[in-house]
């Protein structure tokens, strides 16, 4: 890109720009030259300064770091040009880079606005939107000029906002650069390993040499080495457009390692013997000439990418993926998925604000993988000693140093310790300037000269078992300051033989639940790898707390480890690890003996509170003071509080503490205790192995088994669904008929025999409905049946099956679909299981078989139904409206969908009872004599602020004046999402939080009121 004419008039546009958006003198706003306040991108910043033409970048800040400035969160870099190619240019550095999802590009005729999540050289305009300058740019009001109103979304306060970015309205979602860089890695490497060629490369030789070729060029187009170095070597046959001669690329590969010591990728000679020039030179065509593969199928060109600046974090997690595509690499399906490097900055924020992860720690990840965690925690020592010295390079000595000093991995797989290494190495240049160059000079010259990188295979990253018992290289410490790492989510058998020893031999089974490999190693880190007062930051499977088999690892894990906070990530399932169906959660603290008067905190992010790009898919993660939640570790000993704290949001926790107190004292009682009391049955049905029956006897709620198809039962539509065309012909479809025979009832093994007789209300597992059925069936296991058994040829008696179809009616009530969320341990996390445990843990409205509310669940409709439900379970108008308001609003959240409702802007009736509930809440935990008053003021655009005033008495109570709101406001902006601002002298608080439905319900009502009074109670804004 040639040099931006630095004219008058271009930097009067660029001021034009800022100020209408709103920018200038924000504390998100962050200039080229201010590269101090953006902690944790600083040298990425820098490096779009440099290269890309930017002047700023406007962002979030999180906010939770005590001491120093907080890490910045870029997601609107700010650029200047002179022609569209060199927008064009910018436009693709930046989709390189990665760092934020929209760019936008000043120019002296033009604002340009692009998507920075994709990028194609052929259709480029259909990513980027173009308004000519106008006589003067639009009033800060409502936009109405058409040509400007995809730019409203990057004003300062519909950034605040952030799920808006969701709603951008250029065209389709594109192709990140890990997603395009991976898809041409992979068409290359399936073009050398084609089936159909007799010159076919095996997976592992064809991977080695992609990516040799690859990191040659990194090095390259990164400036690290130069065509003059290369000729100086004797290297510049390389740089030539004609095929190379082998012999040519063996002997550059083999002087890098010299020179480097890197060792990356190393092809040794039984692999090359394998190469042809032929397939060399495929890899270098399009690697960097261009070359599309399968002529006439879209693919990914490896050309598109500017490797100059794509983050190492990038590469070596694409690395990582792409070299699973070996045969004997692949992960199952409950594998560990590489890490998005949003989500490892994260974790490591969290650590930072426990322990600043700053050089003479020594930090280890005993699942290292391609390094993403050592990577992220290497480079923020360096941005440590960069702020400390206010400087933009590092001398290599002292690169080296702090790499040698504090990096550590251990990892089985050699490939992966070859990736680490590459990683640790990229970025150890990023940050050596000149003195690179110098010592680059020096080693082209000198043989014996120190090389480049130091020694880190076989010293600081082992390619070994972590559960080997053999002993470690001398030098390699036997404990460590900080623990990170994401553990493969397999079980321990597929790990092998050695993992399975190790595990007995410590007795680790006792802390394990379901053979889980990740919670192996978690405490074989925690218990032999971190030191005392060490701090871990570590990425979980969401099984290892919140499953139904999930029993001693969560007791173990609250009793015995310092946590201190946990971030559940489910809502994020299928968005966070490409691939991945499972969810996850983080879990940060110290090796510290644990308190039972011990705080911990939970972050429940959800999709409507991140920024996402179209996909859906979160660009960051953030921290909305709102989504905080403190609880004592006493709360959480057992599975059924972890469960609570994790998942359910306050309101939640307190009706569902209300209604185990309402079955403790006999009003209402659990479907469990009921059983006992009226002699019934609750049981899963069984395969043909235990019920005696042959296979097609047995229904269930897949294909041409569907027992709702094939007992002729109504078709429903399932809940938060709507109904297809595909629902529709399969209702059109003539099930085969069914019939189960007292011959085959006869055959069928006890307590099968009773559980098949009929007269039973059926539950799926998905709970999509339930159904009283009084005809005989066999049915497996992913159906649920409560009956009362009875001897064969006997008519069950009236008053039992009135209360089974009385059971049926509530199951299917909307009530129900808010009372799984409170008892099914993963329904909110996928909506696929709700097992027979949580089906009696339900509470119900009945006692006994006279209960008159039998009756009238039976006779009243379904709109009567929805309204008496919550008297029935004793629930006061309060807690009535939060589980109406759950199914109209929440119930779509669950199983990790975003519903487009949720993005929208809160109706004038979801506002009121926002803030009826809000002040009932607060007015409730006040002592007697305060009054509340509550309102809605105008805040920033895309934002709103309730403004809340305390009084003694009722006069005093009068509305803030627009100065204080505007003051509130300012002293806001530089948080995540929410925030809050309390004034103990004025008796003044102030919320101020995005304008979108999700975030005015009234279950936020009672979390926004818990957090307002513990700072009105804890004294004055900070």
């Amino acid at each position: 890109m040639g040099k931006v004419v630095n004219s008058v008039k271009l930097h009067r546009r660029v001021e034009q720009v800022l100020s209408w958006l709103d920018y200038e003198g924000r504390p998100n706003w962050v200039r080229g030259d201010e590269l101090n306040r953006a902690r944790g991108c600083r040298h990425l910043l820098a490096q779009a300064v440099a290269t890309m033409g930017v002047v700023g970048a406007f962002g979030l800040r999180r906010t939770t770091r005590q001491s120093g400035c907080p890490d910045f969160l870029p997601l609107v870099y700010v650029a200047q040009a002179n022609t569209e190619d060199e927008v064009r240019t910018i436009h693709r550095r930046v989709w390189s880079q990665g760092v934020v999802p929209f760019l936008l590009v000043v120019t002296p005729n033009e604002i340009w606005l692009c998507d920075a999540t994709t990028y194609a050289s052929t259709g480029w305009t259909g990513s980027t939107w173009k308004a000519t300058w106008p006589s003067e740019l639009p009033s800060p009001g409502p936009i109405d000029n058409p040509a400007f109103l995809p730019f409203r979304h990057l004003r300062a306060g519909s950034i605040r906002a952030s799920v808006q970015f969701a709603q951008s309205d250029l065209g389709s979602a594109g192709t990140r650069v890990d997603a395009h860089l991976l898809g041409g890695l992979r068409a290359l490497g399936a073009a050398l390993t084609g089936a159909n060629d007799v010159c076919a490369l095996p997976r592992r030789t064809a991977n080695k040499l992609i990516a040799s070729l690859l990191y040659f060029y990194c090095l390259l187009d990164r400036g690290i080495i130069t065509p003059e170095w290369l000729a100086g070597r004797g290297h510049q046959g390389i740089l030539t457009k004609d095929a190379w001669e082998l012999q040519s690329l063996w002997d550059l590969l083999d002087d890098l390692d010299r020179v480097f010591n890197g060792r990356v990728f190393h092809l040794p000679i039984t692999h090359r013997k394998r190469i042809t020039k032929e397939q060399a030179d495929l890899v270098r065509r399009v690697i960097k000439g261009g070359e599309l593969l399968l002529d006439g199928v879209s693919q990914p060109n490896l050309f598109e990418v500017d490797l100059s600046v794509v983050r190492t974090e990038t590469l070596s997690a694409v690395y990582e993926m792409f070299f699973e595509s070996e045969g004997d690499g692949v992960k199952d399906e409950d594998g560990a998925f590489y890490t998005p490097p949003f989500l490892v900055d994260y974790v490591l924020s969290k650590v930072d604000d426990i322990k600043p992860v700053e050089p003479g720690l020594k930090v280890v990840d005993c699942s290292a993988g391609s390094g993403l965690f050592l990577v992220g925690a290497y480079r923020r020592m360096l941005e440590t000693v960069l702020d400390e010295d206010d400087r933009e390079h590092l001398p290599l000595e002292r690169l080296r140093q702090i790499l040698v000093d504090s990096i550590y991995g251990i990892e089985r797989n050699e490939d992966a310790v070859q990736i680490a290494a590459f990683s640790l190495f990229l970025t150890m240049l990023e940050y050596g300037g000149d003195a690179l160059v110098a010592e680059m000079a020096l080693a082209g010259r000198d043989p014996n000269a120190q090389t480049i990188f130091p020694p880190l295979i076989g010293t600081s990253l082992l390619a070994r078992d972590l559960f080997d018992t053999a002993p470690r290289p001398a030098g390699f410490p036997n404990s460590f300051d900080v623990l990170l790492g994401n553990p493969p989510w397999q079980k321990v058998g597929v790990i092998g033989k050695t993992a399975e020893t190790w595990a007995e031999e410590h007795e680790l089974h006792r802390k394990m639940d379901r053979d889980r490999a990740a919670e192996l190693f978690f405490w074989t880190g925690y218990d032999t790898l971190l030191k005392e007062g060490g701090v871990f930051g570590m990425v979980l499977s969401a099984k290892s707390f919140l499953s139904p088999g999930a029993n001693r690892f969560p007791k173990q894990f609250i009793k015995q480890v310092g946590v201190t906070g946990l971030v559940n990530l489910t809502h994020l399932r299928r968005k966070l690890f490409p691939g991945a169906e499972h969810p996850a959660i983080a879990v940060v603290g110290r090796r510290a003996t644990p308190s039972a008067d011990d705080a911990i905190w939970v972050h429940y992010p959800l999709l409507s509170a991140l920024p996402l790009d179209r996909s859906g898919r979160p660009w960051c993660i953030v921290q909305d003071l709102m989504d905080i939640e403190v609880h004592p570790r006493r709360q959480m000993s057992d599975p059924e509080g972890l469960f609570r704290a994790l998942m359910l949001r306050p309101v939640d926790r307190r009706v569902a503490t209300y209604l185990d107190d309402r079955c403790r004292s006999g009003e209402i009682l659990t479907l469990a205790a009921l059983a006992r009391e009226l002699d019934f049955s609750i049981r899963r049905g069984g395969p043909p192995k235990q019920t005696g029956l042959q296979d097609d006897l047995h229904l269930g709620t897949q294909g041409e088994k569907h027992y709702v198809r094939r007992l002729g039962l109504p078709e429903k539509p399932r809940p938060g669904r709507l109904e297809t065309e595909l629902t529709k012909k399969r209702a059109s479809v003539q099930p085969k008929s069914y019939s189960l025979t007292p011959e085959d009832l006869a055959r069928a093994n006890a307590p099968y025999d009773s559980l098949f007789r009929g007269d039973i209300v059926v539950v799926p597992r998905n709970l999509n409905r339930a159904d009283f059925v009084p005809t005989p069936f066999a049915f497996n296991s992913s159906l649920i049946g409560i009956y009362f058994q009875r001897e064969p040829n006997t008519a069950l008696a009236p008053d039992r099956l009135r209360l089974l179809k009385a059971l049926a009616r509530y199951l299917n009530s909307n009530f129900v679909r808010y009372a799984a969320a409170l008892y099914g341990r993963m329904w909110m996390v996928d909506r696929r299981r709700f097992e027979a445990a949580d089906l009696e843990r339900l509470p119900i409205p009945f006692t006994s078989l006279e209960d008159p509310r039998i009756t009238e669940v039976l006779t009243a409709s379904d709109a009567e139904l929805e309204e008496i439900l919550p008297e029935f379970m004793l629930l006061s108008p309060e807690l009535g409206s939060v589980a109406r308001e759950y199914v109209t609003t929440r119930l779509n959240f669950e199983n990790g969908i975003l519903p487009l409702t949720a993005l929208r802007t809160p109706t004038t009736v979801e506002i009121d009872g926002y803030r009826e509930t809000l002040s009932l809440e607060l007015e409730r935990a006040l002592t007697s004599g305060w009054h509340v008053g509550v309102e809605l003021a105008s805040g920033a655009e895309g934002a709103g602020t309730v403004n809340v005033t305390f009084s003694r008495h009722l006069p005093q109570l009068h509305a803030v004046d627009n100065a204080r709101s505007r003051d509130v406001q300012a002293r806001s902006e530089a948080l995540e999402g929410t925030s809050l601002v309390y004034d103990a002298a004025a008796q003044f608080a102030a919320v101020t939080k995005p304008l979108v439905a999700a975030r005015w319900s009234r279950e936020q009502a009672v979390t926004d009121s818990r957090h307002l009074l513990e700072r009105v109670f804890s004294g004055p804004d900070a």
